[in-house]
């Protein structure tokens, strides 16, 4: 499960937890899943539908969860006075206390403008003097913009495609230097201890049929 956190400063200093949220693959990990989209101030029960593993960044996969969710009677608006929001993002198991981070994005808050930084896996960026909207919604609303930015440098959601990674040897293995991250750190972290094609000209080469079980959520 995919759990949530929303965090807004204000201008004062303060640090409030505004809104949390979860996000669960309803679809046993396969490939092209359905996710459960549960978030504070949000019509529960909502779902997205379709989604390839793994196409794009956890961030990319929360914008579009937040995009389906519409909001209820309990939206947070943003606060007049917040001066930063940082958006953490973290696997929580059944058995862990507290859910280990994946990726975050924080927006600091200038005049006329905002810059945002991201750190997912081993990708990291900043992003300086990015207008605001007119206005926002909720916090959820701010957080959309900012991930939207971070992902796709545009505050737009274009249309998800599955990844698709050029096969070599007959069919028989795939290279982790087409993996973009971070899906390839991510492989590779599980890859550690299995066994791989030994080929002199592609020493990242991995067999095709890992590669399958894990987009598929069985390694």
């Amino acid at each position: 499960m995919l759990r949530i956190v929303l965090t807004i400063t204000k201008s004062s200093g303060q640090h409030l937890i505004y809104d949390e949220g979860e996000i669960g693959n309803i679809s046993d990990l396969d490939a092209i899943s359905s996710y459960e989209v549960l978030l504070d101030g949000r019509r529960v029960s909502t779902q997205l539908h379709e989604y390839p593993r793994w196409s794009e960044p956890v961030r990319g996969l929360l914008a579009r969860c937040i995009a389906v969710a519409e909001p209820d009677s309990d939206l947070v608006p943003v606060p007049e006075d917040w001066a930063a929001l940082r958006v953490d993002m973290g696997i929580q198991s059944g058995w862990q206390r507290r859910p280990t981070r994946i990726a975050m994005c924080r927006v600091t808050r200038e005049t006329g403008s905002f810059n945002l930084g991201f750190v997912e896996g081993k990708l990291t960026g900043y992003i300086e003097g990015v207008q605001p909207r007119e206005s926002y919604l909720d916090i959820w609303d701010l957080a959309l913009h900012a991930l939207n930015v971070s992902v796709w440098n545009s505050d737009s959601i274009p249309e998800v495609k599955p990844l698709v990674l050029p096969v070599y040897g007959e069919g028989s293995y795939i290279r982790t230097s087409d993996i973009p991250e971070p899906a390839r750190s991510a492989f590779e972290w599980r890859q550690r201890m299995s066994g791989r094609p030994s080929i002199r000209r592609h020493w990242d080469a991995m067999w095709v049929w890992d590669w399958n079980d894990w987009l598929n959520g069985q390694r």
